[in-house]
């Protein structure tokens, strides 16, 4: 479901700054804007990227799964989207789509 099926359904590419504690949690916050997510590396951490499937976005989104919450960022002064994922198996499953930001 994470995973674009075809040309018809392109993948939505997210990114997240890490810290070092991410281990079984129950939430994720992905954002849309690479600068926003390099704000919140800590403890050596990275900006990792995620390119999922926007049909599976939209499915997650129904069953609940997935909350979007858009403002504005005070420490990079950007508009983004936030991207909040509910649930440690689909924790577990959006961060094995992760690989290091390569600007």
């Amino acid at each position: 479901m994470l995973t674009s099926t075809s040309e018809f359904d392109p993948s939505k590419t997210l990114f997240r700054g890490t810290t070092g504690k991410e281990a079984g949690s129950n939430f994720l916050f992905l954002t849309d804007a690479a600068a926003v997510a390099g704000t919140y590396t800590n403890n050596g951490g990275q900006v990792m990227q995620y390119d999922l499937s926007n049909s599976g976005l939209y499915m997650l989104e129904k069953t609940g799964e997935l909350e979007y919450k858009t403002g504005l960022h005070i420490g990079s002064n950007t508009t983004s989207t936030e991207y909040l994922f509910k649930g440690k198996n689909l924790v577990k499953a959006v961060n094995g789509e992760a690989k290091p930001h390569n600007p």
